[in-house]
Order: C-alpha cells, then sequence, then structure tokens
C-alpha cells in the first residue's frame, strides 16, 4: 500500500467507532430502533428507491451498517464494500 493510500485508511477510520456512538448511539440500542422502524435510517435514500423489497443494492463504504440494515430489514439483499481490510467483503442478506 502506497503512503497515500496508508494516511487515506489511518484517516478513515480515526476515531469511527466514538463518532458513530456520538451520533448515532449505542450498538445494541441502534439495532433494536432499526427493526423497529427502518424507514428512518432511509429517509433520505427511499423516495429515490422506490420499493426495495427484493432488490439487489451494493452499499459503498457502508462499513457501520446504518443503510445496510434497515434496507436488510426490509428485504434487501445487500453488499457492503467498504475501505478497510477487515470489512472489505461483507454481505448482509435477510
Amino acid at each position: 500500500m502506497n503512503i497515500q493510500n496508508e494516511a487515506n485508511k489511518k484517516s478513515w477510520s480515526y476515531r469511527a467507532y466514538e463518532f458513530w456512538i456520538k451520533n448515532t448511539g449505542l450498538p445494541h440500542e441502534v439495532a433494536i430502533d432499526m427493526k423497529k422502524q427502518p424507514e428512518k435510517y432511509l429517509r433520505r435514500h427511499l423516495e429515490f428507491l422506490s420499493e426495495v423489497s427484493g432488490k439487489k443494492i451494493i452499499n459503498l463504504l457502508g462499513s457501520n451498517g446504518k443503510k445496510a440494515i434497515p434496507l436488510a430489514i426490509l428485504g434487501v439483499e445487500v453488499t457492503i464494500v467498504d475501505i478497510s481490510e477487515e470489512k472489505l467483503y461483507l454481505e448482509i442478506s435477510k
């Protein structure tokens, strides 16, 4: 990996979990809420997607699952592709 790529990866990962907690809440609390009201987490996107059930969607740089999990709850086959090696390819399905 070249120096620029390494710097980008480090910046992308810096305090990501802390940011998530501060802006979204604790993961187990968010998961409960996502199950109850998945549309809330997709409110800015659903108007562009129309009916999502049964679709296959790729979620670029979506390692935290903030969009992929609610989509999967709604019946989408979601593939997440992320910059971090640990999460390079993660498939979430119904």
